[in-house]
């Protein structure tokens, strides 16, 4: 805290300040209603004619205030009188010379601070004129203006001046306060105790449409709709009775009265005042007109646009269910066409099915990342941020991508491997689905026979940066812009190589929800650098080390000891192709019965009279659905304990959440994969395949 400097001329000044003989005595109500005027006019909660003594700062006047001086080291007016120019502070705490001074730190936290240097006669400055807030703000000049003459009005009143300067000043102040009251942008009207109306300035003449003269001496409450103009006389009386304040003293929102009869909504700020004994009320009026306006348009926008991304989710559910669908039936008939040791397939048959699976997963993924990229926009991407070591990432990520890199002759070369990288803080399964999009892109974009190259590098203090390089073409000048851009492959979309155009897409977006970064440098024809970089957390590896040892134990046997009895599975499904699909899984699995319902109503049935021991169920059944048909079996004796797996293209996050929730054992989503769907009858039944 800087304590304010000692003017050159403290003695005359001193001198001065104690010629006026004012020093310590009581409140005057013609200092008090200066100091309420500025008040209203800068809509601030303190406003104080202060006086700056030699080590203390003493208040003729003050509003908002209970104390009645303070120390002259910790004063904002001890400053202010070291020039003639208006003192303003915006925001106290960006300001060092005060951003730990006690009067900031505490009440009355002040934020913003404004004062005029008062002159005695002989223009020594003596003291201010300020106001105050406990929010930082930026002054207009109109309120500067008005500040700078209101001082010259306190000056007027501390200074000794003869009777006929007296009056002259009296001429200029009125003038002075006019001008002041006609300035200001919102609308001023005074009343009295009656209700009738004092003043009433051109700001309030533009906002109610009434000219002065229409006003002035009649009852306020012209200017109010019902039901407050006939509730406007009781309510104050009542006030004036009981002190009890609705309005007065608080300020909030109501409806006015325009001269045409046409009502609009305001900001209504009133301030009780006693003049020569008689009640007097300051009312400070703004139209909101245009603000409520802005405000209903930006809730229907909002609006709009909630309805449109629920369109858009719901279309994408829909679409998701009517493509799965049929994608079950495709990839798991090929799945059990290329996997028949009784009937193997030959040479040519073997290829077409392949190149099958391979065009269904193409289009699966493309779905899912459609998908993806979809609950990203929308915002409802859970991420689990954990401490974890980016080498068990990338190591998976390498298991994966390592056996497509060796079939193109490209080498990867991992300076790194082997050595400790500090742990990281990010989830585990996006953060390696972004390093995989990386490093399938590293690959497929690369020469015949190239090489990629992994670094591990500290960004700043707190980051670690992960590179993947490769010896491909680059990528022109000309469509760096569009990288990150979705659908858009760069021109590859003719070529051989398969991708979807939107895997950097949901790769940038995930980064980025993680807190992290990510981008890239490239020079044609020699190959691309796409980097990310996240938060370190080095101070947590031992967490992380002790999480790694307690999920390695996951994996643990879920069937030993089972029994070796024929089990049986009740299949509730509507679609025959799916059926004949599930028919064909079970047909290759070692003591395991399979029996068939093409609804639920029929399951249900079966169910309680074959007992079965596991039941996987479809959700979207004719008549009865999935959900209601759990229910029916959670609420039957019989039934109760038998363990449910839903088998479902409904895949979207919150479908599964909700089938979860709602007691299923297993959620599987269409289409299916077979090895998935034998492990998890497997695990409901506890006997091998």
């Amino acid at each position: 805290m800087q304590a304010p400097p000692i003017p050159a001329d403290e003695a005359s000044r001193l001198a001065a300040l104690r010629a006026l003989h004012i020093l310590d005595t009581p409140p005057e109500e013609r200092f008090d209603r200066l100091t309420r005027l500025v008040q209203t006019i800068f809509d601030t909660p303190i406003a104080v004619i202060s006086l700056v003594d030699s080590n203390r700062q003493w208040f003729k006047s003050c509003v908002g205030l209970d104390v009645r001086e303070t120390s002259r080291n910790v004063s904002f007016c001890g400053h202010a009188i070291l020039e003639d120019r208006l003192f303003i502070i915006p925001d106290a705490l960006l300001d060092p010379r005060f951003a730990d001074n006690p009067l900031v730190t505490e009440p009355p936290n002040i934020r913003f601070y404004a004062g005029q240097p008062l002159k005695a006669s002989d223009g020594i400055r003596v003291g201010t004129l300020c106001v105050i807030d406990s929010k930082p703000r930026q002054p207009t000049e109109r309120q500067c203006e008005s500040l700078r003459d209101l001082a010259i009005l306190v000056e007027n009143e501390l200074n000794a001046i003869d009777y006929h300067e007296a009056v002259q000043a009296l001429q200029n102040s009125r003038s002075r306060l006019a001008s002041i009251l006609d300035s200001t942008l919102d609308g001023i009207l005074t009343i009295d105790g009656a209700g009738l109306v004092d003043t009433f300035n051109h700001s309030a003449e533009r906002i109610f449409e009434y000219q002065a003269e229409e006003v002035i001496g009649e009852n306020v409450k012209m200017l109010m709709p019902e039901p407050y103009r006939s509730q406007h006389d009781g309510y104050l009386k009542h006030h004036l009775a009981t002190g009890e304040k609705k309005v007065i003293g608080i300020g909030r929102e109501v409806t006015g009265r325009r001269k045409d009869g046409s009502v609009f909504p305001m900001d209504l700020a009133v301030s009780p005042m006693t003049v020569d004994g008689n009640p007097i009320f300051v009312g400070l009026v703004r139209d909101i007109t245009d603000r409520k306006q802005a405000q209903s348009a930006l809730q229907e926008a909002k609006e709009a646009a909630e309805k449109a991304n629920q369109a858009k989710s719901e279309f994408l559910s829909s679409m998701s269910h009517e493509l799965r669908t049929p994608m079950n039936a495709i990839l798991g008939f090929a799945q059990l066409l290329e996997d028949n040791p009784e009937e193997p397939l030959s040479e040519e048959q073997s290829e077409c099915v392949h190149h099958i699976l391979k065009g269904g997963n193409h289009l699966l993924e493309l779905i899912n990342e459609v998908l993806d990229m979809a609950r990203i926009e929308a915002g409802k991407v859970t991420l689990s941020i954990e401490v974890l070591h980016p080498r068990d990432v990338l190591d998976a990520c390498l298991d994966l991508v390592g056996p497509m890199a060796e079939k193109l002759g490209i080498r990867i070369h991992e300076p790194t491997a082997g050595r400790h990288l500090p742990a990281l803080l990010a989830d585990y399964t996006r953060l390696k689905q972004v390093l995989l999009n990386l490093l399938s892109n590293a690959v497929k974009y690369n020469r015949a026979r190239g090489e990629i190259w992994l670094d591990f590098r500290p960004a700043g203090q707190d980051r670690l940066r992960i590179s993947v390089r490769d010896s491909g073409y680059g990528i022109p000048e000309s469509r760096r812009a569009e990288v990150f851009v979705p659908f858009n492959r760069l021109g590859a979309e003719g070529g051989a190589i398969e991708g979807t155009g939107i895997g950097l897409t949901i790769a940038k977006q995930l980064v980025e929800l993680m807190d992290g970064q990510i981008g890239f440098d490239s020079v044609a024809d020699q190959g691309s650098t796409f980097w990310l970089e996240l938060p370190l957390a080095d101070e947590l590896v031992e967490a992380a080390e002790f999480h790694a040892a307690q999920s390695s134990g996951l994996d643990a046997d879920l069937v030993s000891g089972s029994e070796q009895r024929v089990k049986t599975l009740l299949y509730i499904e509507d679609n025959p192709a799916n059926m004949s699909l599930m028919q064909h899984i079970i047909g290759r699995m070692a003591r395991v019965r399979l029996i068939t319902a093409h609804n639920a109503e029929l399951g249900l049935e079966l169910a309680e009279a074959k007992q079965p021991d596991m039941i996987i169920l479809d959700i979207n059944l004719p008549s009865m659905d999935g959900f209601e048909a759990l229910k029916h079996l959670q609420q039957d004796a019989l039934t109760l304990t038998i363990p449910v797996i839903a088998l479902s293209a409904n895949a979207m996050p919150r479908d599964i959440e909700r089938g979860l929730a709602a007691g299923f054992a297993l959620y599987l989503t269409k289409p299916i994969r077979v090895n998935e769907v034998r492990a998890a009858i497997q695990s409901m039944l506890g006997d091998p395949p």
